[in-house]
């Protein structure tokens, strides 16, 4: 990918999350319960995006602050989808996932990647889960047919966010600690990580837009 076009996707990338954003401030008193985790979730993501950017203009090693943001998306998405996913599975499952990623986590930064480091386990591990709790709504959906509109739903469009998001950036996020002497090809795959996350923030901003039948 020439390096111009994969500098302004990722720019374009950084400031796409303004949208979701300006919408959270709109809507918020307005949104149900689970349209208020998502904006939490948004004002974690515009933070996280500020902080790697920071770090990046001044030439500091900003890899510490993924390792946090993974974290705290991984334990909000797991909090969003549990409200849509009971009774399919019982509450037990989510605080489980959350103890045993916040476990794995932890040793993935402290002990097999490092701080410093990509984290190449974490990251791709927390994709696999939501991209399959993702899987799950619309399963739960289609087998009990009880939403209406379903186009009025919040998690269904951030379940379409999660898998195209997670599912895309899945590679990217396991090769990327065995290509990063490879400045082209780290660019490359970070150019098309950004048109991802561009259509992840687009997933934010229509499930915050959206008015909720319930």
């Amino acid at each position: 990918m020439d390096r111009f076009l994969a500098e302004r996707l990722t720019d374009f990338s950084m400031y796409s999350v303004i949208v979701p954003t300006i919408i959270v401030f709109i809507k918020f008193r307005f949104g149900n319960d689970t349209q208020k985790w998502i904006s939490v979730l948004v004002l974690i993501t515009l933070l996280g995006e500020v902080l790697l950017n920071v770090l990046v203009r001044y030439h500091d090693n900003n890899l510490p602050v993924l390792h946090f943001f993974t974290v705290c998306q991984f334990v909000l998405f797991v909090l969003i989808f549990e409200k849509a996913l009971i009774p399919l599975f019982p509450p037990v499952f989510f605080k489980s996932l959350i103890i045993g990623f916040l476990i794995f986590a932890f040793f993935d930064a402290f002990l097999f990647n490092g701080l410093k480091n990509f984290n190449s386990n974490s990251r791709p591990l927390s994709s696999f889960i939501l991209i399959f709790l993702a899987l799950s709504f619309f399963y739960k959906t289609l087998k009990e047919l009880k939403i209406k509109y379903l186009e009025k739903e919040p998690v269904l469009w951030l379940s379409i966010g999660v898998i195209l998001y997670f599912s895309g950036s899945l590679f990217i996020f396991i090769f990327t600690n065995y290509v990063r002497n490879s400045n082209e090809v780290l660019l490359t795959l970070w150019g098309i990580h950004a048109i991802f996350n561009i259509v992840l923030n687009l997933s934010y901003s229509a499930a915050l837009w959206v008015k909720p039948t319930h």
